[in-house]
């Protein structure tokens, strides 16, 4: 990975619990002062999808899903151990959440008569978006866990609670490994010699 994207990954890294904190205080806020939309319910051949006028809201987990990938990047390369960083998942859950967002507001407007294409579309991008956040959790909670042991490889026991806790805990989720993420950014990448 080129050394500006690293340092980039570092700095988000390194503030993920603000960026993730300042962004989901914005979504809150903004869908207080938004007029209550109404939603409505789409019928199709895989089930049932809700589909609502605020559907930019959804914008907040695309972010959060990047911040955590960052986290992922910063802490594996902190560690000689092989993390799965998902990389392919980075452009997946984003094109996944966009689909999802544009999708969900065509659907919106064309609430008369929805094509059935498009209302498969939207799920398949929320599957697709959810399965990538869930991706990117799980590569920031594995590679802080290798990065923090630099002995035999963490047991899956040791990453399991962790990776729940920023599932339950969403929007506040990387405050709860902020400062680990911190002492980990402390030392230096591999390959590089820590400076004076």
């Amino acid at each position: 990975m080129q050394a500006p994207l690293r340092d980039i990954c570092d700095y988000v890294a390194r503030h993920a619990a603000l960026i993730t904190t300042a962004l989901w205080t914005f979504t809150c806020v903004a869908s207080f002062f938004v007029a209550p939309g109404d939603s409505v319910v789409f019928e199709s051949n895989g089930g049932r999808l809700s589909i609502g006028s605020h559907g930019w809201l959804l914008s907040a987990f695309p972010i959060t899903g990047l911040c955590f990938y960052a986290i992922a990047i910063a802490c594996a390369a902190r560690t000689p151990f092989s993390v799965h960083q998902f990389s392919l998942l980075a452009g997946l859950m984003t094109a996944g959440f966009s689909i999802v967002i544009v999708g969900g507001a065509l659907l919106y407007e064309m609430r008369a008569s929805p094509p059935p294409l498009l209302i498969e579309l939207v799920s398949l991008g929320l599957l697709l978006a959810i399965l990538g956040l869930f991706a990117f959790f799980w590569a920031a909670v594995a590679a802080l866990n290798h990065a923090e042991h630099p002995g035999p490889p963490p047991r899956l026991s040791d990453i399991v609670p962790t990776f729940l806790l920023t599932i339950f805990l969403l929007p506040i989720s990387a405050w709860f490994i902020q400062a680990r993420v911190n002492t980990v950014l402390k030392m230096p990448r591999l390959g590089e010699k820590q400076a004076p």
